[in-house]
């Protein structure tokens, strides 16, 4: 649990900072985390990992059934979008601009 509450404070201000790479590691490392504890759904792990064949990094939203992928660019964003559809998952693209 602790390294669970670091990691969310990492990803807080890594998103604050506009720092994308260190807000991506720390969605990584989130799951990741939980992967080594927790029995996981298969159905929500072939999600984060096929966000993360596609080159994004990918977490949990909470309980599972949805997650957050973190990609480089609107084009990144597309490609994921496609891949992920292409095992049943609909996508919401969200942007988040800086300053």
């Amino acid at each position: 649990m602790a390294e669970l509450a670091q990691l969310a404070r990492a990803a807080r201000d890594a998103l604050c900072a506009g720092d994308r790479e260190r807000f991506a590691g720390a969605v990584d490392g989130s799951f990741d985390a939980r992967r080594r504890v927790l029995a996981l759904d298969q159905r929500h792990v072939e999600m984060v990992d096929r966000a993360r064949a596609l080159g994004a990094s990918a977490n949990y939203t909470g309980s599972g059934g949805a997650i957050v992928a973190v990609c480089g660019s609107e084009r990144h964003l597309e490609q994921a979008a496609w891949g992920l559809r292409q095992i049943g998952c609909e996508t919401l693209p969200v942007l988040i601009e800086g300053d």
